[in-house]
């Protein structure tokens, strides 16, 4: 099954359930990660969902970013020059501490994930490489915990 009709179906389900993912404006994704045909790929797979996804390859642009402007939802990846993933969403905690986040790595394990937990109150750990519709499903479930904490 192809991406787009994974994608589809999701949305679908989502609408005969009667929830909205976007409901007065869109919401917005920032994606930190050092490797571009990630941030390419992440970008693509999340324009589905009617957000506004924006990307930085650099952390510490990225931490500069979440200082000025709000976003929805932070993903990082872990190991990063400059600074780590976790410090990025560290940043995020303390700077913004409604907004959840999510780590992504190609080196983790039960470890890793405990601490991000612990440190970060990361809302979810997520291995490369990644499976799109898993993927998806926690973007809409993180924007929705996002929006009941507002509530």
């Amino acid at each position: 099954m192809t991406l787009a009709l994974d994608t589809a179906r999701l949305i679908e389900r989502d609408e005969k359930e009667g929830s909205e993912l976007v409901e007065k404006t869109r919401k917005r994704i920032l994606v930190v990660d050092d490797e571009a045909h990630v941030l390419f790929a992440l970008s693509r797979l999340f324009n589905v969902l009617e957000v506004d996804v924006e990307t930085c390859a650099n952390p510490v642009d990225a931490v500069g970013r979440i200082d000025s402007s709000p976003y929805d939802l932070v993903i990082s990846d872990q190991k990063m020059p400059q600074m780590n993933g976790l410090d990025v969403l560290r940043h995020v905690r303390a700077s913004s501490p409604r907004t959840p986040t999510i780590l992504m790595t190609a080196y983790g394990d039960s470890r890793t994930f405990n601490h991000a937990y612990e440190s970060c109150g990361v809302f979810r750990y997520l291995t490369k490489p990644w499976d799109n519709t898993d993927l998806i499903i926690t973007v809409k479930e993180a924007l929705r915990a996002a929006d009941a904490l507002l509530r």
